[in-house]
């Protein structure tokens, strides 16, 4: 049988790096970029989006908040919240307020099966049922941790974070096939009506 473990006991929470208006004016061309990854870099395929990221030139940021390889990014405000892993990363980044850093304590479990379990419908429904707010719904630090985390063998994750991987690459190819369908659905109704336009003036 699967563990159960509270997600706290799993992994650390951190909230992501609240950048001060000040923060834009400290700017030196001596000093090396850090990025600032926010949501409006995040596609909805969770990949990120590296070429529209703003950047910073701050000194004096506590190490802890530079985004490492295999870092899980939640997304606690909005309708959706959802999680996001980090890999190949390239730039010196940092993740916006909006975000909670997760990072893996247990090795037993892989960063790759947390991201697809926040992902699933039953985390889902938890975060949907528990988040606080009116106008801007939230899920806060305390609701994330007391996750309910069901933690199979690291071969099982292995199969299930695989299974999930095949799945979404189906989905994408299906949906490349439809929209060449309805492009060339479409072509051939322009053709007959430019055909049926030509016959009546013809006539």
């Amino acid at each position: 049988m699967p563990n159960k473990v509270k997600l706290r006991d799993v992994i650390s929470i951190q909230s992501g790096y609240q950048v001060r208006p000040e923060h834009w004016e400290r700017q030196s061309l001596s000093e090396e970029k850090t990025f600032l990854l926010q949501m409006k870099n995040i596609y909805s395929t969770g990949e990120i989006n590296e070429e529209k990221l703003d950047y910073l030139r701050l000194g004096n940021i506590p190490s802890e908040h530079y985004l490492k390889e295999g870092d899980v990014l939640f997304t606690s405000r909005g309708e959706h919240n959802y999680g996001i892993i980090i890999k190949g990363l390239q730039k010196r980044m940092i993740a916006a307020f909006h975000f909670f850093v997760l990072r893996v304590q247990e090795r037993s479990l892989s960063p790759e099966y947390l991201v697809w379990y926040i992902n699933c419908k039953w985390a889902q429904k938890y975060f949907q049922k528990n988040a606080t707010g009116s106008a801007m719904k939230m899920v806060n630090r305390k609701v994330l941790g007391e996750l309910e985390l069901v933690l199979p063998s690291t071969n099982e994750q292995e199969r299930i974070v695989a299974l999930d991987r095949l799945w979404k690459k189906e989905k994408r190819i299906m949906a490349e096939l439809m929209e060449k369908r309805e492009q060339l659905l479409e072509a051939a109704c322009l053709q007959k009506l430019e055909h049926l336009e030509e016959g009546g003036h013809r006539s």
